[in-house]
This record gives structure tokens, C-alpha cells and sequence, in this order.
């Protein structure tokens, strides 16, 4: 059985801005992203999954700017990214959701 890495451990980087279109509408959800990252952990692509452009487009913008702590010995990996937009926190704090695919190990809540 191969080694897990450790949890996914965001260091650096901004939250994502609510769409002011989501906003405006009163419209809420959960974006999906995922992140391929380099050795020194920073971002090297993102691709956003699912079908809700407006807050996905967003995160992966916010996503593109944050560094992870560095995993040495595991090559190549990528993060999954969840965020949740609700029109009730208007973007004060949302919770942040990250963890390293494929594999089971989580990181979850807030990153900050």
C-alpha cells in the first residue's frame, strides 16, 4: 500500500471574491476546483469542476494566487478544492475545504 500524503495545508494566498452577479441575485452554492501543484507547492494549473461557472470561475481566479506547504516525496499532486458562497455571510467567512487527490487524507474547515 502506497503512502498517503499529509493533509493540504494552504500557507499563503487570498479567499475567493463573491461574484457580485451571485450576490446581487441572492444566489449561493459550493464551487469545485482542482489544483495541479508544484514541487515548492505553488499552483501550477486549475481546472474548475461542475456546472456552476459564476462562483467556480471565482475560486479557481482566488486559487491560482495561493501556495500549499511542500510535500516532499509526492510528485505531482493535486488538491481538491471546495468553497462555499451563502448570500447570508456576504463573503466575511466562508468555509474552505482542500485535499490532496487521489488518496482519502482531508483537510478540512477554514483556512485562514
Amino acid at each position: 500500500m502506497e503512502p498517503l500524503p499529509p493533509p493540504a495545508h494552504r500557507i499563503s494566498g487570498k479567499d475567493p471574491t463573491y461574484p457580485r452577479q451571485a450576490l446581487a441575485h441572492g444566489i449561493g452554492g459550493t464551487a469545485h476546483v482542482t489544483a495541479s501543484l508544484r514541487a515548492d507547492g505553488t499552483v501550477e494549473a486549475v481546472e474548475s469542476s461542475g456546472e456552476w461557472w459564476i462562483p467556480n470561475d471565482a475560486t479557481a481566479q482566488a486559487v491560482r494566487s495561493w501556495r500549499f506547504e511542500p510535500i516532499s516525496g509526492f510528485p505531482n499532486l493535486r488538491v481538491f478544492v471546495t468553497f462555499d458562497f451563502t448570500p447570508e455571510t456576504r463573503g466575511q467567512h466562508w468555509p474552505i475545504s482542500c485535499w490532496y487527490v487521489p488518496g482519502v487524507v482531508h483537510s478540512r474547515g477554514d483556512s485562514r
